[in-house]
C-alpha cells in the first residue's frame, strides 16, 4: 500500500485536506444492550469509529490543551509558591501550590477549550464527531459516547439495535 492509498477520505474536521492513516481519531462508542437489576448495572458493547483527520487538525487538537496548559501551569504554580511562601511551611506550600494550581489551570483550560476551541481553530473539537455519518447512525440508535455510571442506567438506556430493546 503506498502513501496515497491512505489519503482517500477528506478530513472530517476541516473538510479541506485529505486524511492520513496515522492521524485518524479513534472514537469509542458504547451500546448498552442489557440492563441488570441484580447486581445493578448493565452489559455493553464497544465500537471504535475511525474518524478521518489530517495532520494539521491533529496538531491543532493536540496543541491547544498541551502547550498552553504547561505554560499557564508554570506561571500559576510560580505565583502560588511565591504567595504561599510568605504564609507557611515551605514544603507544604510547594506541594499545595503545585497541586492547587494544576487543578485550577486544568479546570480553566477545559472550560476555555469547551467555549473557544472551534472559534480559535476554525475546526470542531476532537470529541465533536456527532455529525460523522457512521457515528451519527449509531448515536441515533442509542449508542453513547461515554460509559454511564451503572447506578444511573435504566431500561430506557438500552440501544435500539439491542436484542433486549423494548419499545
Amino acid at each position: 500500500m503506498n502513501k496515497l492509498d491512505n489519503k482517500i477520505e477528506k478530513c472530517f474536521y476541516c473538510k479541506e485536506r485529505f486524511s492520513e492513516e496515522d492521524c485518524i481519531f479513534h472514537a469509542k462508542l458504547y451500546q448498552i444492550y442489557k440492563v441488570t437489576t441484580f447486581p445493578i448495572g448493565y452489559k455493553y458493547n464497544e465500537k471504535v469509529i475511525r474518524i478521518p483527520r489530517c495532520n494539521v487538525c491533529k496538531k491543532k487538537h493536540e496543541k491547544f490543551f498541551g502547550s498552553s496548559f504547561i505554560i499557564s501551569w508554570l506561571i500559576v504554580s510560580t505565583i502560588s509558591i511565591w504567595y504561599f511562601f510568605h504564609f507557611g511551611n515551605i514544603f507544604v506550600v510547594i506541594l499545595l501550590s503545585i497541586f492547587i494550581s494544576g487543578i485550577i489551570i486544568g479546570l480553566i483550560f477545559n472550560f476555555l477549550e469547551f467555549l473557544f476551541f472551534k472559534k480559535l481553530n476554525k475546526i470542531p473539537r476532537e470529541s465533536d464527531f456527532d455529525d460523522y455519518p457512521p457515528a451519527k447512525q449509531l448515536l441515533s440508535l442509542g449508542w453513547k459516547k461515554r460509559k454511564p455510571d451503572p447506578a444511573s442506567v435504566d431500561k430506557y438506556d438500552v440501544a435500539k439495535d439491542s436484542p433486549y430493546y423494548k419499545q
